[in-house]
């Protein structure tokens, strides 16, 4: 197939995807769409509605001998997407970026808050037991309740290393990505089989960070879907959880992130036995994840 795609970044959502898609598509060997959009993606809406050749079209303007990715989340959350992804592109390899699932779970909530998906007159523990509740029911049509879903990485895994051969998936993790971002897209390119000595400027942009400033939250929620506001917020977002600037972390807070950490412990437990018998070199840097992600906000 002439329009063949060459790889995938897959998820998961708040796992540094933007960072990644920014880093790679500046690469001379790589070649992306013009614009990173979830919604474009194997198996969604508009695929369905647009076909192949739409989607493809996407990379259309690749030069000779570069590489074709496509980068969105929603490859692991959409269940009917592995299964499209191996019958379109059986030879492609996959790049999926997890992060501890309780922070990844935090980070969402807040995004959906400003995003006026979530209501604002429940804090953060009565959302989650909320939700928790909602999961455990089985009451997936409830909103916010994906971001309990979007953590078991295990389910989602699975679907593709059913599908997939070991070495064509590679995991990385968005803790290594914000301690060692060097190493990572290293290990990316050696995967890819691509110059591994090019360094993009967005290296040394941070992965995107949520603050849990009210103020903020409420500023973004006064038209949600304003992109001029989505910019400043996501300005302000990133000056305002600089590593240098130590996140309150308010009781509910706490009780909410030992809440999702009890909940996703089993999660935890089977991802790594995944990631484990993938190849060593395609496993994430320091390997055992229950290590990484056995700790506190």
């Amino acid at each position: 197939m002439n329009n063949q795609l060459d790889f995938l970044v897959i998820g998961t959502q708040k796992g540094a995807t933007t960072w990644l898609y920014e880093c790679l598509k500046e690469h001379p060997q790589i070649c992306l769409p013009a614009d990173k959009k979830e919604i474009e993606y194997i198996g969604g809406k508009i695929f369905q509605e647009k076909g192949t050749d739409w989607y493809f079209s996407l990379v259309e303007h690749a030069k000779q001998n570069q590489l074709k990715g496509d980068v969105s989340v929603e490859y692991m959350w959409d269940p009917s997407s592995p299964s499209l992804v191996k019958e379109l592109l059986p030879d492609v390899k996959l790049i999926a970026s997890l992060r501890n699932p309780a922070d990844r779970a935090i980070s969402a909530y807040y995004w959906y808050l400003r995003k006026n998906l979530l209501p604002s007159d429940k804090n953060i523990l009565e959302t989650f037991q909320y939700l928790k509740t909602c999961y455990l029911e089985g009451r997936r049509d409830v909103q916010g309740v994906d971001i309990i879903e979007r953590g078991m990485y295990h389910t989602q895994l699975a679907r593709y290393t059913a599908l997939f051969q070991p070495q064509q998936i590679l995991v990385l993790l968005y803790e290594e990505i914000k301690e060692q971002p060097g190493k990572v897209l290293e290990q990316i390119y050696n995967f890819l089989n691509i110059d591994k000595n090019f360094v993009p400027v967005a290296i040394n942009e941070r992965p995107k960070q949520n603050s849990y400033s009210k103020w903020l939250v409420a500023f973004e929620r006064i038209a949600p879907k304003s992109k001029i506001i989505a910019a400043v917020s996501n300005k302000l977002n990133q000056l305002t959880s600089s590593p240098k600037t130590k996140q309150e972390l308010s009781p509910e807070k706490k009780a909410a992130y030992s809440l999702l950490a009890e909940l996703f412990e089993n999660s935890v437990i089977e991802t790594n036995k995944i990631i484990k018998a993938l190849p060593e070199k395609n496993q994430p840097i320091k390997s055992d994840v229950l290590n990484i992600w056995n700790k506190h906000l």
